[in-house]
């Protein structure tokens, strides 16, 4: 058996397929590799709040949430960063002035404007495809808000729908903001993640290894989304699944098989963490 490793797991495109199912063989590798006494974490864009169903129930050791910004291990809550308020409306501005709508992700909740609702989900229906199951899946705990000023703990903010490219809207923010393609939906190009600069996923592993007394060497990291390059390269060993973005395989140390083709089982068993 391997030395004892810390595992970092994207969610969604990795552990999560886009019908909001896990493989049996992805649950089976989990449970291996626990059993083996290696530690599991979630690495994700998702909010605590958003951790529902069969996420929930396999018991993660830990979780590097919200992109970064919320980092816990068991109990225990390691570091949590929100985006300030004189941040935020730089990015209000941006929204307002483009009438996007958009989502931000609080520490146990996502919210949006009550004004914005219709407008959302229209563009979630009709442009990204997105049904009610996966919907309700990614986006739990949603609250519906009267204004902006409601908003509180703020980690990060989604926008959707778009003509600017990613590059753009990282230009027109300016250097206090990090901009990537939004993972979870088929058409990224339209749609993306807004977080302060330097809190990324690589951020958050730094925390939780160092509360472990592990070292990046120490951790494994599977990815497929472009929120992912940092958590891969930081790691000793960074694996992309196989339906991952061609910029993500090109930045690993490993490509597996496709989510649905159990690539987390044959990545985990190639690098002699289960048998």
């Amino acid at each position: 058996m391997a030395d004892e490793k810390v595992l970092f797991f994207d969610i969604d495109g990795t552990l999560v397929n886009f019908d909001t199912t896990i493989p049996t063989s992805t649950i089976t590798a989990l449970r291996l590799a626990r059993e083996n006494g290696h530690k599991l974490i979630l690495c994700t864009g998702r909010s605590l709040g958003q951790l529902q169903g069969t996420i929930k129930e396999l018991s993660f050791d830990g979780g590097v949430l919200a992109a970064g910004a919320y980092v816990r291990y068991q109990d225990q809550v390691i570091d949590a960063t929100t985006i300030p308020g004189e941040k935020l409306r730089n990015i209000w501005s941006f929204i307002d002035e483009e009438k996007l709508p958009y989502i931000v992700q609080c520490v146990d909740h996502t919210a949006t404007e009550r004004s914005v609702k219709a407008h959302l989900f229209d563009v979630m229906e009709h442009k990204y495809e997105v049904d009610e199951k996966q919907f309700s899946t990614v986006f739990a705990n949603m609250e519906f808000v009267e204004s902006k000023d409601d908003f509180s703990h703020v980690e990060k903010v989604l926008y959707y729908d778009t003509s600017y490219t990613v590059e753009e809207i990282r230009k027109k923010l300016g250097s206090q903001f990090d901009v990537v393609p939004m993972s979870f939906m088929k058409d990224g190009t339209s749609s993306g993640e807004i977080t302060q600069a330097g809190i990324n996923k690589a951020y958050g592993m730094e925390k939780l290894l160092t509360y472990l007394g592990k070292t990046r060497e120490d951790a494994i990291a599977f990815g497929d989304g472009p929120n992912d390059l940092e958590m891969l390269s930081y790691a000793g060993i960074g694996v992309a699944m196989g339906n991952a973005d061609d910029s993500v395989k090109e930045k690993a140390d490993m490509v597996t098989a496709r989510i649905d083709e159990d690539g987390i089982f044959l990545a985990l068993r190639k690098l002699k963490i289960i048998d």
